[in-house]
């Protein structure tokens, strides 16, 4: 058996998870089918419940419902201090650098330009989705 691939997703990768046939969508059946682990914190569970109910997003209570269901289901939820401090022109960003440390992850995959403009933070690899699902989509994943 190969290592285990651990992902943090940021909020709004699984946000755009919602768009079918999308490259988020398709990362985020990779954790449903548990080819990868997702790793989230209880912080960032909060946030993400609170998006969902975004009336300008147009999100149905069964997407949320769904998305919800594969957060419980199939990741590993952290706590998290919110007090990193890596993030200087977002300090709400480093929730999800610090549910990478806390999980110990591989990857943190977002679309946050503040996040992404780190790159690599100790030993975690800061990309988008389809730099990581080019890397470790369908097929590439070690087994």
């Amino acid at each position: 058996m190969g290592k285990e691939t651990k992902v943090v997703l940021d909020t709004n990768v699984l946000i755009s998870s919602l768009r079918e046939g999308s490259k988020p969508h398709e990362l985020v059946q990779l954790v449903a089918d548990f080819s990868i682990k997702l790793a989230i914190s209880d912080m960032q569970i909060a946030e993400l419940e609170r998006v969902l109910q975004y009336p300008k997003l147009h999100i149905s209570a069964e997407q949320a419902m769904r998305l919800m269901n594969i957060v419980y289901n199939c990741a590993e939820i952290v706590q998290v201090s919110g007090k990193l401090g890596v993030v200087k022109e977002d300090p709400s960003d480093d929730i999800i650098l610090e549910s990478a440390i806390v999980s110990k992850a591989g990857f943190v995959v977002t679309g946050d330009g503040h996040l992404l403009r780190i790159r690599e933070y100790l030993w975690i690899r800061i990309m988008r989705v389809a730099e990581f699902l080019g890397e470790h989509g369908r097929g590439k994943i070690a087994s």
